[in-house]
């Protein structure tokens, strides 16, 4: 990321604006066998573990669909057959030009993962029930995650 501190004008004010620039990343919500993928990784701003699925940053001015899939295969060695796109959205637009594109596969092929050099993290699957309920309860705190979780709900479960 690059750190930029801008000066904006807004209704006749000049205003101070620091902007996070990002070239933005993807991510993927896998279903196999009623469950989900998720990764579980230390975030250091938080100082804790994140459960949350499977995502990264764009290389260069890659597609988000091109990210979507290399991200799923490198981290969980899940080749996705397809991905259907959920939606595209603006991760925190007050400080961030950082757009997330956001899929759902269910159709893989196994193949062996390979985490970057600075990825420690381990594969869990969790039941989609679960999984939901795990968001609605806020033990899952992931903005991407929770995105994809509701959108699964509200697309395919019952009401």
């Amino acid at each position: 990321v690059n750190l930029f501190v801008d000066e904006v004008e807004v209704d006749g004010n000049l205003l101070v604006r620091e902007v996070v620039r990002h070239r933005g990343g993807a991510s993927v919500l896998a279903e196999k066998d009623g469950c989900f993928a998720f990764v579980s990784q230390y975030r250091h701003p938080h100082g804790r573990d994140f459960l949350e699925l499977p995502a990264g940053t764009k290389d260069g001015e890659e597609a988000g669909e091109s990210t979507a899939f290399r991200e799923l295969q490198e981290e969980c060695g899940l080749k996705a057959k397809k991905l259907v796109h959920i939606c595209d959205f603006a991760v925190s637009p007050g400080y961030s030009s950082e757009i997330l594109h956001l899929y759902y596969a269910n159709e893989f092929e196994i193949v062996d993962a390979h985490l970057d050099d600075d990825e420690f993290l381990s594969v869990k699957w969790i039941e989609k029930d679960k999984a939901i309920e795990m968001a609605l309860n806020g033990d899952i705190i992931d903005g991407k995650t929770i995105t994809a979780l509701l959108w699964y709900k509200v697309k395919y479960c019952e009401s």
